[in-house]
C-alpha cells in the first residue's frame, strides 16, 4: 500500500476561516515578543500560516502544510492520509511521526485518540 508521504498530491479541502481581531492581536504581540505561535488543529494552523501570508483575517484557505510547505510562523499538532498526517510531518519529521505513532499504537492508543496532544 502506498503511504501518503508517498503521494505527490495529497488531498486539498478548501477551508473557511474567520480569525478574530483579538487573536490577531495576540499573534502579533507574541511574534513581535519572539514567543511561540502554537496551533492546536490542523484548520487552526491553515487559517494562521494563511493570514500571515496574505493579512486576510477570513476567507477560503487552499494552503496545505506539507514536508514541502512546512510552517512558517506557527508551531502546531493529526488519521493516516489526510492533510493532519501532512502537517505532523512538516513539523517533525516523517521518521519522529512513524515512531511516535508505533510508541502510542504499543501503548494501546488509537489513531485519532492521540493525534491531537502529541
Amino acid at each position: 500500500m502506498k503511504s501518503q508521504e508517498d503521494d505527490p498530491h495529497p488531498p486539498l479541502v478548501p477551508e473557511w476561516y474567520a480569525i478574530p481581531a483579538d487573536t490577531i492581536a495576540m499573534v502579533q504581540a507574541a511574534s513581535q515578543n519572539h514567543r511561540p505561535i502554537i496551533a492546536v488543529g490542523t484548520t487552526v494552523v491553515r487559517a494562521l500560516e494563511t493570514w500571515s501570508y496574505t493579512r486576510k483575517p477570513s476567507g477560503w484557505t487552499t494552503h496545505l502544510v506539507t514536508p514541502k510547505t512546512p510552517p512558517q510562523h506557527v508551531t502546531g499538532l493529526h488519521d493516516n492520509f489526510t492533510s493532519h498526517l501532512w502537517l505532523l510531518y512538516a513539523f517533525v519529521g516523517v521518521e519522529a511521526v512513524r515512531t511516535a505513532y508505533r510508541e502510542a499504537s504499543a501503548r494501546g492508543y488509537h489513531w485519532h485518540e492521540f493525534g491531537d496532544i502529541l
